[in-house]
């Protein structure tokens, strides 16, 4: 079952409250220059746009392979005429093959 937009909303906040408490943690650095922190602070924040979006891509592909699994188990005929693990062009080569050696 894929995740429920909730639990997407969920994960993104994890994400964001974790990445506050990075940032906060990297503003009170003293051990480093003020424009060393601001680097820090702006990669964390890079960081944090990219996994959400991430978690967002995620989402999306595994709901749509989920909906296209629900598609395939709703509509089993689309390969009506395919026999899986067969040739399906024996037949074919059979009946030139009888039709010639008469």
């Amino acid at each position: 079952m894929p995740m429920s937009s909730y639990s997407l909303n969920r994960q993104i906040q994890y994400i964001r409250s974790e990445y506050s408490y990075k940032i906060r943690a990297a503003r009170k650095d003293k051990s480093l220059t003020k424009s060393q922190r601001k680097q820090q602070i702006l990669s964390l924040k890079s960081e944090r746009e990219k996994a959400i979006n991430n978690a967002e891509v995620n989402f999306r592909q595994r709901s749509m392979n989920y909906r296209r699994g629900m598609d395939n188990k709703q509509n089993p005929g689309t390969n009506e005429n395919k026999t899986p693990g067969t040739n399906n062009n024996n037949n074919q080569n059979s009946k030139s093959s009888d039709s010639q050696s008469s």
